[in-house]
C-alpha cells in the first residue's frame, strides 16, 4: 500500500494529482496528459499507455511512485478516451496511435533534457540521451509492444503489464471480414459496445470495481473501424513480445479473465531463455487482472522499480 492512499479507495484525491496538459498532435488533435515530475532530474522518462477501457487516473498511484523513484512519468490519455472528449472511442487509422506515442516520446526527451540543464555542464547535456521506457498496460500493452517492433531505436526499455496481445475475447473469422469490409465506409464510424468490460473481470476488489462502474471518464463504447484497427495492431504486437528488440519487463496476473497470461507466457518464454537483453517475466498467480488494483501492487512496484533501475540507470554527467 502506497504511503497516503489507500487500497480501498481507488479514486484520487483530486489535490493530490498534476493537472492535465496538452499536446497538439501532427493532424491538430489536442491530446490531454499528465506529468509526474522527479524531485532531482535524472535523465530518466517513462511513458504510461492506459488500457481501452481506463485512462491515466486508473494508474496514478505506479505514477507517483515512479517519479519518486527518480522518474520523470508521462501519461497520457489516448485519443477519444479518458478527457480526450473529441471522437470518441475512434480512430481513423492504426498509424494514428503509433505516431502519437512518438509525439509523447519526443515530448519525454525534450522534457528530460531540459530538467538537466541547470544542474549539468553544457558539453554533458550535448552528448546526453534520454532513455525512454515505454510502458503499455493491458490494450496499451498491445500498443506499445506494436511500436517497439516497429522502432525500437526510439527506445531504451518496454514494460507490458498484462498486455492485451492475447486477449480472451476477440472478433471470429466473419466478424473480421465484416470489419474489414466496413471499417473504410460510413458504418466504420458506428459505435458499438466494447465487450469484456464488467468491473469484476478487472479486479476483486470490491471498491474498486464500484469506481469502475461509475467511472464517467472511462470508455465503453467505440467505432467498428477502432475495433478494425485494433486487429491490424495483433502482428506487430506478438511481433514485439516474441521477438524484442529491446528490454522487456512482462508482468502477468494468474487470475486474468482479459488476458491470456498462459498464452501470453509462451509467447515470451523462448526469447526469456536465449536473449541476452536483461528481460525479465513476473507472475503474479492471485492476482486479477488490473494489478493496480490488487494486493501484489506494492510487490510489483517493487520488482518493476528494481528492473528498471538496472537498466536504466540514473544520469551521471561522468559517464
Amino acid at each position: 500500500m502506497l504511503p497516503g492512499h489507500s487500497m480501498s479507495d481507488p479514486q484520487p484525491a483530486l489535490a493530490s494529482l498534476p493537472e492535465p496538459q496538452q499536446l497538439v498532435m501532427s493532424d491538430g488533435y489536442v491530446l490531454n496528459y499528465r506529468l509526474w515530475q522527479p524531485n532531482q532530474p535524472t535523465g530518466r522518462a517513462l511513458i504510461l499507455l492506459h488500457g481501452i477501457q481506463s485512462h491515466s487516473l486508473w494508474y496514478y498511484r505506479s505514477c507517483s511512485y515512479w517519479s519518486r523513484q527518480g522518474w520523470l512519468v508521462m501519461a497520457p490519455d489516448r485519443r477519444g478516451s479518458g478527457i480526450n472528449t473529441s471522437h470518441r472511442g475512434d480512430v481513423r487509422h492504426a498509424d494514428r496511435w503509433l505516431f502519437d506515442i512518438s509525439a509523447w516520446i519526443n515530448l519525454a526527451r525534450r522534457l528530460t533534457t531540459g530538467s538537466l540543464k541547470p544542474s549539468v555542464p553544457d558539453r554533458a547535456v550535448e552528448s546526453f540521451q534520454p532513455q525512454i521506457v515505454l510502458a503499455g498496460l493491458s490494450w496499451g500493452g498491445r500498443l506499445a509492444a506494436a511500436y517497439a517492433s516497429l522502432w525500437p531505436e526510439n527506445l531504451s526499455a518496454c514494460m507490458l503489464l498484462y498486455p492485451g496481445i492475447c486477449p480472451r475475447i476477440e472478433p471470429n473469422r466473419l466478424q473480421k471480414l465484416l470489419l474489414k469490409f466496413v471499417q473504410s465506409t460510413s458504418m466504420g464510424q458506428k459505435l458499438k459496445k466494447i465487450p469484456g468490460l464488467e468491473p469484476e473481470r478487472f479486479t476483486r476488489n470490491i471498491s474498486a470495481q464500484e469506481f469502475i462502474a461509475h467511472d464517467t471518464l472511462a470508455l465503453r463504447e467505440a467505432t467498428l473501424r477502432f475495433f478494425w484497427h485494433h486487429h491490424q495492431l495483433g502482428p506487430l504486437a506478438m511481433q514485439g513480445l516474441s521477438h524484442p528488440q529491446r528490454p522487456v519487463f512482462l508482468a502477468l496476473a494468474g487470475q486474468d479473465q482479459i488476458i491470456d497470461s498462459h498464452r501470453t507466457q509462451a509467447l515470451f518464454q523462448k526469447e526469456l531463455h536465449r536473449s541476452q537483453l536483461p528481460h525479465e517475466l513476473q507472475w503474479y498467480k492471485e492476482a486479477a487482472h488490473t494489478i493496480e488494483f490488487e494486493p501484489c501492487h506494492t510487490l510489483f512496484l517493487e520488482q518493476s522499480t528494481n528492473w528498471l533501475n538496472r537498466v536504466c540507470p540514473a544520469f551521471s554527467p561522468s559517464v
